[in-house]
This record gives C-alpha cells, sequence and structure tokens, in this order.
C-alpha cells in the first residue's frame, strides 16, 4: 500500500502540472486505473490475454462524460488506465511463474522494486535518446506512432463528437463497401 500510494502521489504530481491537467481529474485517472488493473488481471488469468488497450479505453469514455475534459486530458488518463493494466498483468504473470518455481515471493518482489525503480530512469533516457535521432510521432518521417493517434482520435471524438470523422466513415448505405464480384 506504502508503494501504491508514493507511485499515485509521483504521478499525479507529475501528470497535472505537466499536462496542465487539475489534480482532481489526475487523482480520478489514478483512481479509475486500480479498477482497470483489477479488470484487466481478472481477464488475463481466464484467457491469458490482457486486454490493456480496450480497457484503457473504459477510462476514456469515462473521462469522456466529464463536462470540461479536454482532449489532452483523455488521453492521458486513458494512458494511465493502459499502463495500469499492462503493469498489473505483466506482475501477475511473473508472481505465477516465482510461485511454480517455488521462488521466494520476498525475493521476487525485490526484484519487481529494482527493476521499476531503474527502469524509470532507463526508459526516459531511451525515449530522449531516439527522440533525438528519429522525430517520433511525425507521420512523415521517423516514427509515425499509428497507436498514439488511434488514441488521439478517439479523444478527439469523444470530446467534439463525430463531426470530427471523416464522412465516409459515418457513411452506412454501403457506396464504400468492397466491389462484389458479380460478373
Amino acid at each position: 500500500m506504502t508503494g501504491l500510494l508514493i507511485a499515485s502521489a509521483a504521478t499525479v504530481g507529475t501528470i497535472s502540472p505537466l499536462f496542465n491537467i487539475p489534480y482532481w481529474q489526475s487523482i480520478l485517472s489514478v483512481f479509475l486505473s486500480c479498477f482497470i488493473g483489477v479488470l484487466a488481471v481478472r481477464a488475463l488469468s481466464a484467457t491469458d490475454l490482457n486486454p490493456a488497450s480496450g480497457v484503457g479505453k473504459l477510462s476514456q469514455l469515462i473521462f469522456a462524460a466529464i463536462p470540461g475534459t479536454g482532449v489532452v486530458t483523455n488521453v492521458i488518463a486513458g494512458g494511465i488506465a493502459e499502463s495500469a493494466a499492462i503493469q498489473a498483468g505483466d506482475l501477475m504473470q511473473d508472481m505465477k511463474a516465482a510461485h511454480i518455481l517455488r521462488s521466494s515471493p520476498r525475493a521476487m518482489f525485490m526484484g519487481q522494486l529494482i527493476g521499476a525503480s531503474v527502469s524509470s530512469f532507463v526508459t526516459v533516457a531511451a525515449y530522449n535518446l531516439y527522440q533525438n535521432i528519429y522525430n517520433i510521432g511525425d507521420p512523415n518521417g521517423g516514427f509515425p506512432a499509428p497507436s498514439m493517434h488511434i488514441w488521439r482520435d478517439m479523444a478527439e471524438v469523444l470530446s467534439k463528437g463525430t463531426d470530427v470523422l471523416d464522412p465516409s466513415v459515418m457513411d452506412v448505405s454501403g457506396r464504400y463497401a468492397a466491389p462484389s464480384s458479380s460478373s
């Protein structure tokens, strides 16, 4: 519980000022991510598939119902939820493997704690290294990050409505269906 409180406070303390999001919205996104992490673990244990991206969208849907929530807040809330789902699922599988191998739960916990602490610095450094070489998120070169566009588009539709979609997406007349092979 202490680690959860420290990590939650660090997340809220970082996300709110960095993205100019009200603190209560950051706290709500962290709170929701706890439930979404449990949901992901349940699904993973039953199916061996972690529905992280799908359950992350649940947070986006909830934040879309909050008046005045913008696209950035919606994407951040979804990202926090998806991260919680991924981490919870990975931790569950690691603990399961440790149990099967009859490893000490304490040793496993310490390994996870050390790995999480070190990786938080290594991943930031690696991201900055890549960002200096490639333009991450630029559709015209480098790494276009197509998944990022999906999250942003979902947030825009939830925030601004279906008017932001291409008209062909909303066409249900069948004009854009594949041509039939009747010849």
